[in-house]
């Protein structure tokens, strides 16, 4: 090889790339090429082992490291990776020099090879001054579960050069203890997402989250998820003000001392956001105080809202909250989400709150939506509903509706036949729909209409013996793109296995009228 083109190989940015299009292939290689590379020469040994301790999942790697004896105990059934004895000084200098690598931790407490308790305590109590932080240049941090193990270690991890948060805490000491951590070491912070729904905040709490604030000049995301934590209205002025907040977050509860007469006299700015999450108190005032919020911003930037309701909504209640959205708001997507411990009381009050087409007409004077997800809220649509909402949203792309709510006294009147109205929304890649059990008669004519919908829910519509071949006829005939099709199976009054099996016949069902329509001869409908 010519001696410039090595020297190019060698420049670290090149190598870094050879190294990374490896990393990326580690589900079929696995990290032994990345390895193999690092042992070839000098000049790839720091951009491939810079590629592979980029990103970890759990700080069992780090610890082999440590010189032996490190082995894996297990004890009640659980794994866990602990230390048998103290690291001494060369074990500290191996683990940092590998550690300094680290630019993103993902820890998976679902997966029994992570650090057991008493491996984080020997780190904790034991690392040398040159130890802090533990991970100089960790910029991303998440717990995809709120876990005890890590609560007392979370300022272990926490350093200058970190941006990106996501995690749970467990209880008011662990979330003090991030919050003034955050406060003091996170001066970079840009991305900051935390689910608080496991304990009641504490004041010590409410203060540190608020000091924290202050210090996060250029935050992106702030997403305080859960009712635990409440803002009060000077710290949402102060949000609105952050030129850089893109995404946030707003826990609104009026029984929590909260100004209101601030929001009604002070405007809203935020002058880059996209996405306001609204999480809605238990009171019927949290609504209204939501719709002063919304009311106050005075920013074009919104193209997403989510609202996460904590009761069970009357349809005037839910229609007067669309209204104040579609006034004051230029949306694209809009979500609603009851929390997960009042869904159970929409199913047992499913009637009394069922939602009529009606509801969502302030939202259809919004021409530029492109995605609406309200899979909570029970509806009773029919044909001309499904009409009237795709000449609404010509650009609409995903539309999902009512498909979680169940109830067994409520039969649905909305025909298969009413998917052909979506003809006018040629964008649309995703349909989640309840539908009447019966199949339209075999005069009805279903045609290719070049929809480009990919995948269906047709959420809890009643599936016996008799209908998925037909149906995956229908599907097929009015979605030729079709990739996926299913819904839900916990049905009242139906065995869930049964239903499970019904629904897998209709996708086996589909993919085999698909691939014979495409030309496909060597598969064919099972007897």
């Amino acid at each position: 090889m010519r001696p410039e083109v090595v020297a190019v190989l060698l420049e670290y940015e090149v190598a870094r790339s050879i190294a990374d299009c490896l990393a990326a292939d580690w589900f079929h290689s696995g990290y032994g090429d990345l390895v193999r590379l690092a042992l070839t020469c000098r000049g790839f040994y720091n951009p491939a082992m810079d590629s592979l301790w980029y990103s970890i999942d759990a700080l069992t790697p780090l610890l082999h490291c440590f010189s032996s004896p490190v082995r894996a105990i297990m004890a009640e059934g659980e794994f866990a990776w602990r230390l048998s004895r103290t690291p001494c000084t060369s074990d500290w200098d191996r683990f940092l020099s590998y550690a300094a690598r680290v630019r993103e931790l993902h820890l998976n407490y679902e997966n029994p090879n992570q650090a057991g308790e008493a491996a984080y305590d020997v780190i904790a109590l034991h690392r040398p001054v040159s130890a802090s932080p533990l991970f100089p240049n960790l910029h991303t941090i998440s717990w995809n579960s709120a876990n005890d193990i890590i609560d007392p270690y979370i300022s272990l991890f926490i350093s200058a050069s970190l941006q990106d948060l996501s995690m749970a805490v467990n209880s008011n000491i662990s979330a003090t203890n991030l919050f003034d951590t955050l406060q003091f070491n996170a001066p970079r912070l840009r991305h900051l997402d935390i689910d608080t729904d496991n304990f009641d905040a504490s004041r010590e709490t409410y203060d540190a989250l608020k000091d924290a604030m202050y210090s996060w000049p250029a935050i992106e995301t702030f997403r305080i998820n859960g009712r635990a934590i409440m803002l009060e209205a000077k710290e949402i002025l102060h949000l609105s003000r952050l030129s850089s907040l893109t995404t946030v977050t707003i826990p609104l509860n009026v029984t929590s001392g909260f100004d209101t007469s601030m929001l009604k006299t002070n405007d809203l700015f935020f002058p880059s956001l996209r996405v306001l999450d609204l999480v809605i108190g238990k009171e019927l005032d949290d609504i209204f105080l939501a719709q002063t919020v919304i009311h106050r911003i005075t920013s074009f930037t919104v193209r997403e809202i989510i609202l996460d309701l904590p009761l069970v909504p009357s349809e005037p209640v839910v229609r007067n909250l669309f209204s104040n959205v579609a006034k004051h708001l230029q949306l694209e997507k809009i979500q609603v989400v009851p929390s997960s411990s009042h869904r159970k009381a929409i199913e047992e009050n499913f009637l009394e709150v069922l939602l009529s087409c009606s509801t969502l007409d302030p939202l259809l004077d919004i021409p530029t939506i492109r995605e609406v997800d309200i899979q909570y809220l029970p509806f009773d649509l029919y044909s001309e509903d499904i009409e009237k909402i795709a000449n609404a949203w010509p650009h609409l792309q995903e539309l999902q509706l009512g498909i979680h709510c169940i109830c067994p006294d409520f039969t649905p009147c909305l025909p298969f036949t009413s998917l052909t109205a979506f003809k006018v929304c040629p964008d649309l890649t995703r349909v989640g729909l309840t539908f009447d059990k019966h199949l339209p008669d075999e005069s009805a004519v279903w045609e290719s209409v070049g929809l480009k919908v990919q995948v269906v829910d047709i959420g809890r519509t009643y599936v016996d013996d008799s209908m998925p071949w037909p149906l995956a006829e229908y599907m097929v005939d009015l979605f030729p793109n079709i990739i996926m099709c299913y819904g839900r199976v916990d049905l009242d009054g139906v065995d869930s296995e049964y239903r499970e099996r019904t629904l897998k016949r209709l996708w086996a069902d589909i993919e085999i009228v698909r691939n014979s329509r495409a030309g496909d001869a060597t598969r064919e409908r099972p007897a």
